[in-house]
């Protein structure tokens, strides 16, 4: 009545699979990987900063040389829209 795969019934396959145990799973993230841990900035937690984005934007190409790469700034405020001229240097 086993319908049998091979050499091997139906049965034999079921009573090999109860018997079977789980395999040893290693911990990746011991407390020494927490201790390392190192947490990202919080706006880039929180998705709203791209600092790759940011830094593309600021920097200027090589064979410009020390050219200013200018950006125009708009800060809202409650009462006002103050604009501002900005470019980065190297020392910030």
């Amino acid at each position: 009545p086993d319908k049998i795969f091979g050499n091997i019934s139906i049965t034999q396959i079921t009573k090999k699979a109860k018997t079977r145990k789980m395999a040893f799973v290693k911990v990746y993230k011991t407390n020494a990987y927490f201790k390392r841990f190192q947490t990202r900035f919080r706006r880039r937690r929180e998705g709203k900063t791209d600092y790759y984005a940011r830094r593309r934007l600021i920097i200027q190409d090589k064979n410009k040389y020390n050219t200013p790469k200018y950006r125009f700034v708009a800060r809202i405020t409650n009462q006002r829209v103050i604009c501002q001229v900005a470019y980065a240097t190297i020392q910030g």
